[in-house]
């Protein structure tokens, strides 16, 4: 076809609207009532401006209803011959419902009812122009007004130009079908799709021919069809895909075999996923795959695939019938695509009851020691084979780790073991080349711990037939990876009591020494510790177990400390009998005691009778070693328990021992956060002294601890005792009295605080910068609450407040009403404050204020002398006037503006937008004229990461009457892309499907050698991008000799 002609042949066939004529257009022209008070008079933009020398036409949906009736302009054959009209044919519950999707379809982010038709109508504005804004408005307006016959025809012309500029949803796309369908306008489809062949209608029927395969119209489907629909085009405007992946996901079986008989491609891949992938996902797959493989569905998907291959979904749902099929028809059974999945024959050890499935893979000569975790594939090492990277995820790939055979006896599928063993696979695969970390995570716990062997696996299932079977197969007894992770057999089999087991064991010369896996193991004796019967136990002091073995390196604990925390009286007896040591050394084992268990068991006569045994035993009721660790004092204030506190305060214990090494606090300051008055009351009469200081890590005194908890009532007690108000904070993290009180909004306490000492606030330079800022975030702050901390000497200004703090007003502004930031400001408050923030957002009280949309605050902050034009954040933010332009927020744009905003400060630069950028990017129609009339620059550049140009931005949501807007203000169509994820706006529009936009921006380009390379790229993007038409349209597309 002639290059030159190529346009024209293109878009102008079956073209009855004269797109030539924008002269009418109403681009500045509100649609109805009074015009805008923001709508700057701007001149009309003659056609040649923007098509200069072109092909003549617009790239819109060029089809004309403009004269419709229910039989005009189509074949008569087509007409039907009831002798109904349009009016009677279709129900007037459909034409109802053409009216709700017609308003879903215009305005998706509002809800049904919530904005009148002429609002819905507006959404029309930025995204049409020209005699189709006209045309698509009366016909819009005419669905929301009384019923008509010619509803479906006008919602089918709205349909086919949003659809073809990636503006319609794949739902809205699936009620259309579904309408066609009931109300049985078959015939109108067939009669509009042969009235014209351009790109516009080429999109459409592929988005609609996607639909109705989900959906399952199959009269939809042979009407496209036959239209020559492109049966491999993506459809969607987000997870784009094609018309036989959608029939598939959705168990459309007989719209599958029209669209592959019509030459679908049966191995098309999207998003790494074939249509095989899809079908042996399904329920029931046989016939559908059987149809796929009669149309050449390769059962071996390429290496670059990121799903499971066919043969291992079929294996992972365990339907033996498919797979069998797979198998015949030469699937791979060692294939694998990703190493973070195992094999199908470890998949099927894990699944598979029967071993069906793994006798017809070791048929078809699956390999037993395949591991991908390991071995990406033959060649191809996986990290995982020479490394002890400790930061490699090792949760995904657990299973791709091991053999086997470990993962059918993990699974208890006993068969297959036995299966596997006549196969000759190694009964002690080693799992010693995993980085440590994957022991931790695949610890589990003492019901069922992880096993790491088939027999510990056989252990842990008590299956002492495979034990005895694994046993004489050669399993090395004490095996475990690397010698120290997990459990031995014996230890296993301890854990779940079996003594059989035990002795089995014990008698082939299980080491009963063995140490405790490091990560949360247990020793044999300790592992039986946890049992109430204590037959377990006593076989392991009888065999020489050591009674005081030491505890794992991780979350280990003594098999006294395990007895008492099970609260196994006559175990505890057992173990004190035969040596075992009371006090161990609470370091080992993260602060617990024996004692520290006692006293947390909830049965009081066990815990009572267990307490007297350690305590006979000679437990210490101090702490052993430093001032951190947990004492048993601690245990019992933190459990709350004044019977056991008082019993311990008599036999020694000190109300002083120090702190705790995990909450560092006190008895006597645990007690007062949590407001346990009784206990703070024992523990003074008992000495404990009320000001003992504060940890210097988030420690607090025992005033500070109730006061941040506002327990009045001890706050008062402790002050009856001497407590000083002006104690000293933690030196990290910590918090004076007045400050608790004040983090509280408690104005009694303040109160209380203030008539004890007044200078509280005053005399703390630190208390004086902060109470304010701590108020705020109590929802009981108000204006009296702040005034009685600011008479109290609270500084409001914040001077010298770090820049990395949240600044004061900020807070008040996004926390408080507006008498609260009256206050605030009234009393001096830094309007100008900004803070230095890691993250995107605010930075300053009049950008906070802009974002909450509250006028009165934006006012009041404005007229006190705040700066407009504060700069945005750096990390991510806006200025007050690209906050406001962002939410088209007219009202405050003219306030700001009013008080001087630059209408043209410099966006952040991480996805930064200029007010303009803003405006233009969101289809803001009115704004963007009002700032491109107030000084706006057009040619802005974009933000370094993520930025656009106020012309791009309008190009990737298309936009089109903001570019031509744009254009004719002067902007630059090749202004640079952002340095970081960056698109021109011909690329811009081409990726994101925005057919018209695209043509406007083409024909706008001068002809120049620059022209074909940003055409290519953008053609490279659409087609990477699944919108195959308008790569193919760009790849085509030419200039007429004269634009050159």
């Amino acid at each position: 076809m002639d290059g030159a002609n190529f346009m024209e042949i293109d878009w102008c066939q079956g073209l009855d609207l004269d797109f030539v004529n924008l002269g009418a257009s109403t681009l500045f022209q509100p649609l109805q009532g009074d015009r805008d008070p923001y709508a700057i008079e701007v001149a009309e933009p003659a056609i040649a401006d923007f098509y200069p020398q072109a092909n003549g036409f617009l790239p819109t949906a060029s089809l004309d209803f403009s004269n419709s009736t229910p039989g005009a302009s189509l074949p008569v054959s087509a007409i039907s011959t009831d002798g109904n009209n349009y009016a009677q044919d279709i129900p007037d519950a459909i034409i109802s419902e053409i009216v709700r999707e017609s308003r879903w379809l215009l305005w998706q982010t509002h809800t049904e009812g919530h904005e009148t038709h002429h609002d819905v109508l507006s959404r029309l504005e930025p995204i049409t122009i020209g005699d189709v804004n006209s045309d698509l408005t009366r016909r819009a307006e005419a669905i929301f007004q009384a019923p008509d016959k010619e509803h479906l025809v006008h919602y089918l012309k709205l349909c086919i130009y949003l659809s073809s500029n990636n503006l319609m949803s794949q739902c809205s796309t699936d009620s259309l079908v579904s309408l066609i369908a009931r109300s049985n306008s078959y015939w109108r489809l067939k009669a509009l799709i042969r009235s014209t062949t351009n790109t516009t209608m080429e999109i459409f029927m592929s988005n609609l021919l996607a639909s109705a395969a989900a959906i399952g119209d199959t009269e939809v489907c042979r009407l496209l069809i036959a239209a020559g629909a492109d049966l491999d085009a993506h459809s969607g405007q987000t997870v784009r895909t094609t018309a036989l992946h959608r029939a598939l996901l959705r168990d459309q079986r007989e719209c599958a075999r029209m669209l592959l008989e019509a030459g679908a491609d049966a191995n098309l891949m999207v998003d790494g996923e074939t249509p095989l992938h899809i079908a042996c996902s399904k329920r029931n797959a046989i016939d559908v795959v059987c149809l796929l493989l009669q149309f050449g569905a390769h059962v071996n998907p390429p290496q670059d695939c990121a799903e499971l291959t066919p043969l291992q979904i079929a294996v992972e749902r365990d339907d033996l019938e498919l797979v069998r099929l797979l198998l015949e028809q030469k699937a791979n059974p060692n294939a694998f695509t990703t190493s973070k999945e195992g094999t199908a024959l470890q998949i099927a050890c894990a699944n598979s009851m029967n071993a069906s499935v793994v006798e017809l893979l070791l048929r078809a000569n699956a390999d037993i020691d395949t591991r991908p975790g390991y071995l990406r594939d033959k060649q191809v090492p996986h990290p995982l084979a020479d490394s002890d990277d400790e930061d490699l995820d090792c949760i995904e790939i657990s299973t791709s780790l091991k053999p086997a055979i470990l993962i059918a006896a993990d699974n208890d599928n006993w068969e297959v073991v036995q299966l596997l063993l006549e196969e000759g696979a190694a009964v002690n695969a080693s799992l010693g080349r995993c980085p440590g970390r994957f022991f931790n995570d695949h610890n589990g716990d003492y019901d069922t711990p992880t096993v790491y062997t088939p027999l510990q696996a056989a252990v842990r299932s008590e299956k002492i037939t495979m034990t005895r079977m694994l046993l004489t197969a050669g399993a090395q007894i004490d095996a475990r990876p690397r010698g120290e992770h997990g459990h031995t057999a014996l230890q296993i089999s301890a854990m779940v009591g079996n003594e059989r087991l035990i002795e089995i064991l014990l008698r082939k010369g299980a080491d009963i020494h063995a140490p405790a896996g490091v990560y949360g193991g247990r020793t044999a004796l300790q592992a039986s510790a946890r049992h109430s019967d204590t037959r377990i136990l006593a076989i392991m002091l009888r065999e020489g177990a050591d009674v005081n073995a030491p505890p794992a390196r991780h979350q280990g604990r003594t098999a006294l400390q395990i007895a008492v925390a099970a609260g196994s009286t006559e175990g505890v007896k057992m173990l004190l009998d035969a040596g075992a040591v009371v006090d161990s050394d609470p370091s080992l084992t993260e602060g617990v005691t024996a004692l520290k268990e006692a006293i947390r068991i909830k049965d009081l006569s066990i815990r009572d009778e267990i307490l007297y045994l350690l305590l006979r035993a000679g437990a210490y009721t101090e702490v052993t070693k430093g001032p951190d660790y947990h004492a048993p004092l601690h245990v019992a204030v933190e459990s709350g328990d004044e019977k056991i506190t008082e019993r311990l305060l008599r036999k020694g214990a000190s109300a002083n021992l120090g702190f705790c090494a995990e909450t560092r606090l006190t008895p006597l300051q645990k007690a007062s956060s949590e407001g346990r008055e009784d206990l703070v009351r024992l523990l003074l009469d008992d000495g404990a002294d009320v000001n003992y200081p504060a940890h210097e890590y988030r420690g607090r005194t025992a005033l500070q601890a109730a006061a941040e908890r506002c327990h009045v009532p001890v706050v008062k007690l402790l002050l009856m005792h001497g407590a000083t108000i002006k104690s000293k904070r933690a030196k990290n993290k910590g918090i004076s009295a007045i400050e608790g009180a004040a983090l509280q909004g408690s104005r009694e306490l303040v109160e209380l605080f203030l008539a004890k000492e007044p200078d509280v606030i005053s005399s703390d330079p630190i208390a004086k910068q902060r109470v304010i800022g701590l108020a705020l975030t109590s929802f009981r702050c108000d204006v009296p609450m702040l005034e009685l901390l600011l008479e109290g000497g609270a500084d409001a200004k914040g001077g010298s407040r770090s820049p990395l703090e949240r600044p004061l007003l900020q807070t008040a502004v996004e926390l408080g009403n507006y008498h609260i930031v009256q206050c605030l400001v009234s009393a001096g408050a830094n309007l100008n404050h900004r803070w230095k923030r890691e993250s995107a957002g605010n930075v300053t009280a009049l950008q906070a204020a802009v974002s909450s949309r509250d006028i009165d605050k934006v006012r009041l902050l404005l007229e006190r002398g705040a700066d407009v034009n504060a700069p945005a954040n750096e990390n991510g933010g806006r200025t007050a006037l690209q906050m406001a332009a962002s939410q088209n927020n007219r009202t405050i744009v003219d306030l700001l503006m009013h008080h001087g905003a630059d209408v043209n400060s410099l966006p952040s630069p991480r996805q930064g937008r200029t007010a303009l950028q803003e405006a233009a990017s969101s289809g803001f129609l009115q704004l963007t004229e009002y700032l491109l009339a107030h000084g706006a620059q057009p040619n802005m550049r974009a933000a370094h990461f993520g930025g656009v140009t106020a012309l791009q931005g309008a190009a990737i949501y298309g936009n089109i009457r903001i570019v031509m807007m744009l254009l004719q203000a002067g902007a630059d169509i090749n202004g640079a892309p952002a340095i970081e994820q960056g698109r021109s706006a011909i690329s811009g529009a081409a990726e994101n499907g925005r057919l018209d936009t695209l043509n406007l921006l083409l024909n706008y380009h001068p002809n120049t050698e620059e022209f074909e390379i940003r055409k290519k790229q953008a053609a490279k993007l659409a087609l990477a991008n699944g919108h195959l038409a308008i790569g193919r349209f760009l790849l085509a597309y030419r200039k007429h000799s004269s634009n050159i």
